[in-house]
């Protein structure tokens, strides 16, 4: 009693059942190995092309370049002498060098200079010049040599 009996007739029955059990559990297995493995490869590919395309478009795409213009450093000179250029506009492009021309970027470290030796940090806030005289003269200076070497520029465009 409490004990089941095994006979012929029931032991294929048991295997059966059995074997279907095993079967359900394998493949119940598969699937909970390969869902979550599926969901990561698909993850991990749609991940992959948009961090591939973000390299691939960094490495199309050209550093961006500011190029100064003689007259844009004339004209710059010339709001500072008449104190309508602010100092952080001054730093940015007096800070910035000018690889194409040596001789502006020689004018731009002299007005750098200048600004070093003439100026103090706070002028422009406060309603003052951005140079002290001795500055301002220099710089006028250094403004007038800018328009000779411009008109030199210009006068050899129109000759070729």
């Amino acid at each position: 009693e409490g004990s089941i009996p095994f006979t012929r007739s029931t032991y294929p029955e048991y295997l059966s059942s059995f074997s279907t059990w095993v079967q359900n559990l394998f493949w119940h297995g598969i699937n909970l190995l390969v869902t979550p493995m599926a969901l990561f490869l698909v993850v991990f590919v749609v991940c992959l092309l948009i961090f591939g395309g973000m390299v691939g478009l960094l490495l199309l795409s050209g550093t961006p370049r500011y190029r100064t213009e003689p007259t844009q450093l004339l004209e710059l000179i010339d709001r500072a002498l008449q104190s309508q250029v602010s100092e952080t506009e001054w730093n940015t492009i007096i800070g910035y060098p000018i690889r194409h021309d040596d001789t502006l970027d020689g004018i731009r470290r002299r007005a750098q200079r200048l600004v070093d030796d003439h100026g103090n940090h706070g002028r422009v806030t406060r309603g003052k010049p951005l140079l002290d005289a001795t500055g301002q003269e220099e710089l006028t200076a250094l403004r007038d040599h800018l328009a000779r070497h411009l008109a030199i520029k210009e006068r050899q465009r129109s000759v070729k």
